[in-house]
C-alpha cells in the first residue's frame, strides 16, 4: 500500500507528538530504532520544537576512540576535551545521537555509557539534557533495562491508506 507525502507528514506528526510525550516523561534514555529513512531524526527534531527544546544533534559516525577515551601523557590519564556535547547552563534540550549502530565499537560502548550513567570520563550531562538514541537496529537485549524503547513507524492501514 502506498501513501502520499501528505499523509506521510500527517503520520510522522502524529509520531512526533507520541515521540515528544515519551521523551520528555522518560526517566531513562530513549532508544529510538527504526528503518533507514523512516523520519526518526525529523520527528526528533519536530517534537523537541514543539515542546520548546533544543536539539543537540550529534553524530557519531564523525567520532573515533580517541575522542572518547583518555590517553596517557607524561605518565597521567587525560581525558579529550568533550566541547561536542551539551555544556552546564545550556537551554533544556534533547541529546540526540544518531547513527550509533554504524560506528566503532568503542564509540558506541562510549555513547552507550554517557546515555546510561550521564558520564564520560570528567563530563557530565547537564541536568536539563534528555538523551535519545537513534538508530536503524533493535536495541541488544543486555542493554534493553537501561533503556525507553521506542519503534519508530506506522501503519498505513491504521490511518485507512
Amino acid at each position: 500500500m502506498k501513501i502520499n507525502q501528505y499523509q506521510l507528514a500527517s503520520l510522522i506528526k502524529r509520531s512526533a507528538f507520541h515521540l515528544a510525550h515519551d521523551a520528555l516523561k522518560a526517566t531513562a534514555p530513549l532508544w529510538i530504532h527504526s528503518q533507514p529513512g523512516s523520519g526518526k531524526v525529523y520527528a526528533i527534531k519536530e517534537a523537541a520544537k514543539a515542546n520548546g527544546l533544543v536539539v543537540h544533534d550529534l553524530r557519531v559516525s564523525v567520532l573515533n576512540p580517541l575522542d572518547v577515551y583518555p590517553t596517557k601523557v607524561d605518565g597521567k590519564t587525560v581525558w579529550p576535551p568533550m566541547s561536542y556535547l551539551p555544556q552546564e547552563g545550556c537551554a533544556p534540550t534533547l541529546f540526540l545521537i544518531d547513527d550509533i549502530d554504524t560506528v566503532a565499537p568503542r564509540v558506541r560502548d562510549a555513547m552507550i555509557e554517557l546515555a546510561t550513567t550521564r558520564e564520560l570520563g570528567d563530563y557530565t550531562l547537564p541536568d536539563n539534557v534528555q538523551v535519545v538514541l537513534a538508530t536503524a537496529s533493535v536495541i541488544g537485549t543486555s542493554l534493553a533495562d537501561r533503556f525507553m524503547i521506542y519503534e519508530y513507524g506506522y501503519d498505513a492501514e491504521e490511518v485507512g491508506v
